[in-house]
Formats: structure tokens, C-alpha cells, sequence
């Protein structure tokens, strides 16, 4: 039974630091009440099988976890998880037997403790005060890794930055980035600012 559908919230979050309140906002879409339990649904696209190693990604998502909380924010009472249902896009065939529709589909329900919930919370208002803070001085902590190389082979898209000196990273910023502003809950929800 769906309790709410393309549900926008903005729901305090709690203070990255003293002074900095900071607010979670975004479009749930959809909650659901199953065997009598609440649960988030989210429809997710992928470019490759639905199986259960692309399902299993989901039970240390930030974004679910996230929106589990901003549910329970906006029902006033705990949700018992997430039920995600995957849909492939898989290019027509040139030659042989086309998948079935049932080939292309999966779902799964992912139970989350609810001190996951808590701790993705306080995770979030940590990152927060660590950007804040990068903001504040000027600088930031680089992750030099994989995670330069990650994003489907093509890289950290600020990668081009951390690899380049200090100088000259005004100029790269100017020649090859744009400020993006994203607000899920305005019509337009991302536009560059000039």
C-alpha cells in the first residue's frame, strides 16, 4: 500500500558544527506499508544485470540510508528498510534471442538497523563539517587512490585538479569546471550559476 509518492522534504538534520544547522532535502519516491511494516521504494536503473551482486551495493548506500531517515523524519516512526526494485537498459539485440522482461528486472528488500540510520546521520554532519571547513581555510584533504580512477574507468571528475600544481589550479577550474547549484525541491532542480 503507498503511504506517500514523490514526497519532498527538507527536515533538520543537525549541526555539522556549533552554529552550522544544516538541512536534508530531497523527493522521496515513494513509501510504502508492507506486512504491516513501512519501507522506502526506489526504482533504479543500471546499465548491466540486475543480479545479486548489483542488489547487494544497496545495504551501504548513503542515498537509501538517507532517505530512510528523511521518511521516518516526515512519518514520525521508524521504517523497517528499503525495497529496491532494479530495471536493466539493455540494448535491443542485433542478432539471437531477446531477454525476456524478466530477465531485466530484479528486487530485493534490505532491512536496516536502525543504529545504521544513526550512524549514516552523524557521518553526514561529519563530511559536512569537514567541507565546511575545507571551504573556511582554503584547502582540502585529497583521497589520492582508487578513488581517483573509480566512475566507471573515467576518473574522479576533480582528478585533473589534484594532479596538476597548486598554481595552476585557478586556471583549470575557470577553463574546464562550472558552479552547479542543485535544489531537489525547486522546478529546475540543478542550474549553473554565471
Amino acid at each position: 500500500q503507498t503511504v506517500e509518492l514523490q514526497k519532498p522534504f527538507r527536515c533538520l538534520l543537525g549541526q555539522a558544527k556549533p552554529g552550522l544547522e544544516i538541512y536534508w532535502t530531497g523527493i522521496l519516491d515513494r513509501i510504502v506499508r508492507y506486512h504491516g511494516e513501512l519501507y522506502f521504494l526506489e526504482l533504479k536503473t543500471a546499465s548491466h544485470s540486475i543480479d545479486e551482486k548489483w542488489l547487494a551495493q544497496f545495504q551501504v548506500s548513503s542515498q537509501l540510508r538517507g532517505y530512510i531517515w528523511a521518511g521516518q523524519q516526515l512519518l514520525g516512526t521508524n521504517f523497517a528498510g528499503a525495497i529496491i526494485h532494479g530495471v536493466e537498459k539493455a540494448a535491443i539485440p542485433k542478432t539471437g534471442r531477446a531477454r525476456k522482461p524478466e530477465e531485466l528486472i530484479g528486487a530485493a528488500m534490505l532491512e536496516v538497523d536502525q543504529g545504521l540510520i544513526e550512524e549514516w546521520r552523524q557521518n553526514a554532519l561529519d563530511k559536512i563539517a569537514l567541507i565546511h571547513n575545507a571551504l573556511t581555510v582554503g584547502r582540502y584533504i585529497q583521497n589520492l587512490g582508487d578513488a581517483c580512477n573509480a566512475y566507471n574507468f573515467s576518473g574522479c571528475p576533480y582528478r585533473l585538479l589534484c594532479g596538476n600544481p597548486v598554481g595552476m589550479r585557478p586556471q583549470l577550474i575557470e577553463e574546464n569546471y562550472v558552479k552547479r547549484v542543485w535544489n531537489p525541491l525547486a522546478e529546475q532542480r540543478s542550474r549553473i550559476v554565471e
